[in-house]
């Protein structure tokens, strides 16, 4: 047995030099018997006080098994050079905590990342141009000419003006939109009058689409590549309604521009330009009293 003489703790195991709880030399079994004191009872009779070896070993304390500790001797000036028994925690639980941090680092960089890329690929996607047609809204009603029974819904002559504006969302370079209305001397447009755009160079033209029978108010929106074209409306084959206006090319010219009205007397045809793009709105074609 081996007694620390500063926290009195008794240490079964022989071999240990120094007490594990403050670093003082232990006193051997040799020593401990010759500590025994003797002291005076109220008698005064001198009785022996035995040291405190038969009930040590009942109240030392253990250290739980689930906890180890690891003790590394070193010097400590303060207590005169004895070795003190410093507690070492167990890396494993440094390696786990490194290992946690790394994970959620790992995720909040990926998550991020997603964040990004969906935020790029919501800003590059767009529609594309759609296909050639007879309806596009929001667009002025063709007003009447003077003395002329042309549809057109509005009742007032107006003069209306072509506008160019660009796309909210812009196709490929290589296409641009040229938009409007039909306008024909009756209360409806005929279900075979169409809306073709001439390249002025090439002389190739692109048409709409035509419709099963009369209508009020159509519209019309041609896809096309950059360049300059006529605009002009057409009567395909297919009503006997229709009469002698059957190919006569009706175009957009000054006359459409003015507003149709009185002092509109000037039918020359104008070129609309075309960039890739750009959506050319306000191109009322229907000039049928110009001879083209």
């Amino acid at each position: 047995m081996n007694r620390c003489p500063t926290c009195q703790r008794i240490f079964a195991d022989e071999t240990l030099s120094y007490c594990l709880e403050d670093g003082t030399a232990l006193l051997k079994s040799a020593d401990l018997d010759s500590e025994k004191t003797l002291a005076l009872g109220n008698e005064g009779v001198a009785r022996e006080i035995p040291a405190p070896t038969e009930f040590l070993d009942r109240s030392a304390p253990t250290l739980p098994a689930s906890r180890p500790l690891t003790t590394i001797e070193v010097r400590d000036s303060r207590n005169e050079g004895r070795p003190v028994a410093t507690p070492v925690r167990n890396p494993r639980s440094t390696r786990s905590v490194v290992a946690l941090t790394v994970i959620v680092t790992t995720l909040l960089l990926g998550l991020s990342g997603l964040a990004a890329w969906m935020l790029f690929k919501d800003n590059s996607d767009g529609p594309s141009g759609g296909p050639n047609s007879n309806s596009l809204p929001g667009e002025s009603p063709i007003p009447s000419p003077t003395g002329s029974n042309i549809n057109d819904n509005s009742g007032g002559i107006v003069t209306t003006t072509p506008t160019v504006t660009p796309e909210t969302t812009p196709s490929p370079a290589e296409f641009g939109y040229i938009s409007g209305r039909m306008a024909y001397p009756s209360d409806a447009i005929p279900g075979v009058m169409v809306v073709c755009a001439e390249n002025v160079e090439t002389k190739n033209a692109t048409c709409s689409t035509s419709r099963k029978g009369w209508e009020a108010g159509v519209r019309y929106s041609l896809t096309l590549p950059p360049g300059r074209y006529y605009v002009y409306g057409t009567l395909l084959p297919g009503d006997d309604s229709v009469g002698e206006m059957r190919g006569m090319k009706a175009y957009y010219t000054e006359f459409m521009k003015c507003g149709m009205g009185e002092n509109c007397n000037s039918h020359k045809r104008i070129i609309v330009e075309l960039q890739g793009g750009e959506n050319v709105s306000g191109i009322s074609v229907g000039d049928w009293w110009a001879n083209f």
